[in-house]
């Protein structure tokens, strides 16, 4: 969440340093900004990372969490449950 509020201020900002004042404009500023975002937990996920703050390998429920047994399922944790989506046995790869 911090890195897309960072990303639209950063877009804004550049956007009037430039004087923008078409949508296309702004529009590629917001692509340029994408770029700068930096994966923070080095997983490999940037702005698609529902776990910014931790290395994860989650793909099917959430993207970048951890997922102890490598199924794709994220393992359940305070936020995120079974009935969220998360693996039910995150000890065993068999899902």
């Amino acid at each position: 969440m911090h890195k897309v509020l960072f990303s639209l201020l950063l877009a804004l900002f550049m956007a009037f340093q430039c004087g923008a004042t078409e949508i296309g404009h702004i529009n590629s500023e917001l692509q340029i900004s994408k770029v700068l975002l930096v994966d923070d937990d080095d997983d490999g996920y940037d702005e698609t990372d529902d776990c910014p703050n931790e290395f994860g390998n989650s793909s099917k429920d959430r993207i970048g969490c951890i997922d102890s047994d490598g199924d794709g399922y994220s393992d359940p944790s305070t936020n995120w449950n079974l009935s969220d989506g998360a693996d039910a046995f995150p000890l065993q790869s068999v899902a």
